[in-house]
């Protein structure tokens, strides 16, 4: 009787020209030419933008918020969802899109057809053992698919658009490459006098094409690169090419790397190689019959210049460079939603005012899960977006070292209560000024690169007015034994807050390099090698830096000529240039507890220009009789999530690469 009296009352608004209840209903099974009713639904998201843009122009919208209502299925798309300022809600009118009753999917993907036995001339290629009878070929031109380029990835570069990939159960796959899960590692005198060459443990095929590529830490630890590479006539010499400035200048003795995208190298279940020319994709199925998706379009949801509209609930997947972007704008947000499977960054929140995610799951991207660039640092007028609530994991599988879980770029971002962990790179990293860090737990990152941080700032002596409080961090790092540090104010990082913050199992605690004016109080550190470590280093080794015309003085004159706003908040920045800026003065380090066997540490610091107070040493026992949960409470940290409460000891961490990023 219920749902008559329902349609009745809809039937009854649709005759009046007004949307009932301002609710349009959207299904798999519905038509976009339909009326967007219960029992009459949409097919689409674009169909109910767009006919909220029709309604609204014929004065159809009553009062209060307009629900676009999406019921359970995969909606595949075939171009970006856009979203531009006509779009927008109000304060007390927001348009909100929700999934009601199961899982509502939004891919720009495409899911593959199973794909045909080898045959013909296939079956001559240099087949591993079992792959002959394993390996499916698809043809994507048949698909109208592209498969795209791919292209060096590199740190101080822009981030190409990635080429096609695949997914499987909301798992990356693997291009063919060797070694499987582990490195390789680059052999001494193995290169013959060229620092871009190296000989390999093996030989490869000699019908292994030009179409190689390798991933490597080439010329230290805390920096990798994707390149492509030529073989020798000997198949077992491979040089980086081509030679040009932005590649890496040497290649280091140890150096780590994996070959990538071999066809001689598909070898395992999961394990893909695309023949560019032929557009053919060789697949070995995880298991028979399981469905596997490609990334298709570049971008999944794009909002400029929107105010107020709300997504709640959904999942958005699969894009070749970024899923969410939202540019300019105020007031978006997405609650409950899960990002997955970017090629690039997961979501990327550029300028605007009052962005929220909120509860969202963000995982398997290429770069950073999460890249925010907002408010005004001529100005110090904040951006007010926030992270909060969110699961953040499987971060930077495609590139493993300077890309974080969180990236912050700019002023006044706050990241509260989430959960960050396993990753290659950093968790949160901070370029800016006025940041919140506060009540997440961070833990299994860093498990890659090294002379990083869990929690991660650095580059400039103006980035102040950031706070770091009460964040679980624990079992960091993995290839690196030294270099890996719970929180990290890098290359003269000043004028920060660290207080009340629990780091377990990380092999350093804190640490300042050359910074000024910070200030680490009441913070518990356990099980790791060192507490508290300060350095001199504008003193000694990076005396130049802030010397006459060296690039961090350049930084601080440019951005003091431009912003009055700097120096009222950070009267120090006045005469930082004029008071021997290579000391680091006014640093304080008070109340923080710690069972590790060096405490506080001053590499070369002058213990009068610190403020030490009430640091104290106590046993393992001490410091860890309480639960994980009691000790968290009584620092006042508040998780969203359940806590993690295994913390293993620093001796059962490898360095096993366990990504499946190539």
């Amino acid at each position: 009787m219920q749902i008559k009296i329902r349609s009745f009352v809809l039937a009854l608004a649709l005759c009046n020209n007004v949307l009932a209840e301002n609710q349009l209903y959207v299904a798999p099974t519905g038509v976009d030419t339909a009326s967007g009713t219960v029992d009459a639904p949409l097919a689409t998201l674009e169909g109910a933008r767009d006919r909220i843009r029709e309604l609204r122009a014929d004065g159809r919208i009553e009062e209060g918020p307009i629900e676009v209502l999406i019921q359970p299925g995969r909606y595949e798309l075939s171009s970006t969802l856009e979203f531009t300022e006509e779009d927008s809600g109000t304060e007390l009118q927001p348009v909100i899109y929700r999934s009601i009753g199961g899982e509502v999917i939004v891919s720009g993907g495409r899911v593959l057809p199973e794909g045909k036995p080898l045959q013909g001339s296939h079956l001559l290629l240099p087949w591993t053992s079992g792959a002959k009878e394993n390996v499916r070929l698809i043809s994507l031109s048949s698909l109208g698919i592209h498969s795209g380029h791919l292209q060096s990835l590199r740190l101080n570069q822009s981030m190409p658009t990635i080429p096609l990939e695949l997914f499987a159960n909301g798992n990356r796959l693997p291009r063919a490459s060797w070694p499987n899960d582990s490195w390789a590692v680059v052999n001494k005198n193995s290169n013959h006098g060229n620092h871009r060459q190296w000989r390999l443990e093996k030989k490869l095929p000699k019908s292994e094409s030009s179409q190689a590529w390798a991933c490597g830490f080439w010329e230290n630890d805390w920096s990798s690169s994707f390149e492509p590479i030529s073989i020798g006539a000997d198949r077992e010499t491979v040089t980086l090419s081509p030679s040009d400035a932005k590649n890496p200048s040497a290649i280091r003795e140890g150096s780590r790397y994996r070959l990538c995208n071999l066809l001689s190298e598909l070898d395992a279940p999961g394990e893909w190689y695309i023949d560019e020319a032929g557009q053919s994709l060789f697949y070995w199925p995880i298991e028979e019959g399981h469905a596997i998706t490609a990334s298709v379009l570049e971008t999944v949801l794009s909002l400029y210049d929107v105010e107020s509209v709300r997504f709640e609930g959904i999942r958005f997947e699969s894009a070749r460079s970024m899923v969410v972007e939202v540019v300019s704008g105020c007031d978006v947000h997405l609650k409950d939603c899960s990002i997955a499977q970017a090629g690039n960054v997961g979501v990327h929140l550029f300028r605007g005012k009052q962005h929220q995610l909120v509860g969202c799951r963000i995982a398997t991207t290429g770069s950073s899960a999460i890249r925010v660039e907002g408010g005004d640092r001529e100005t110090l007028t904040p951006c007010e977006h926030r992270i909060e609530a969110c699961d953040i994991h499987d971060f930077s599988q495609l590139y493993l070292a300077g890309r974080p879980g969180v990236a912050l770029y700019g002023v006044g971002v706050q990241v509260c209560q989430n959960h960050i962990h396993h990753g290659p790179d950093a968790g949160i990293a901070l370029f800016g000024n006025e940041h919140l860090i506060e009540n997440n737990e961070i833990d299994h990152v860093c498990r890659e690169s090294d002379d990083v941080g869990g929690v991660y700032l650095a580059n400039d002596p103006t980035y102040r007015g950031n706070v770091i409080r009460k964040n679980y961090l624990h079992d960091l790092g993995g290839f690196s034994k030294t270099g890996v540090i719970g929180i990290y104010l890098d290359d003269f990082i000043s004028g920060t807050l660290v207080e009340d913050n629990y780091l377990v199992n990380t092999v350093r605690g804190i640490a300042i390099g050359g910074g000024r004016d910070n200030t680490v109080r009441n913070n518990r550190i356990v099980r790791c090698l060192a507490a508290i470590q300060m350095d001199a280093r504008g003193m000694n080794w990076a005396k130049h830096q802030l010397g006459k015309n060296g690039p961090y003085s350049k930084l601080v004159e440019e951005t003091l000529a431009s912003s009055t706003a700097m120096l009222d908040a950070y009267p120090a920045l006045r005469n930082l240039l004029d008071d021997e800026p290579g000391i680091p003065k006014g640093n304080v380090v008070s109340g923080n507890a710690f069972d590790s066997p060096i405490g506080v540490d001053l590499q070369g610091v002058d213990q009068k220009l610190v403020v030490l107070e009430n640091n104290h040493r106590r046993s393992t026992k001490d410091l860890a009789n309480a639960s994980l949960q009691e000790t968290l409470d009584a620092m006042g940290i508040s998780l969203w999530s359940e806590p993690d409460p295994a913390t293993p000891s620093p001796s059962d961490r490898t360095g096993k690469f366990t990504s499946v990023s190539n």
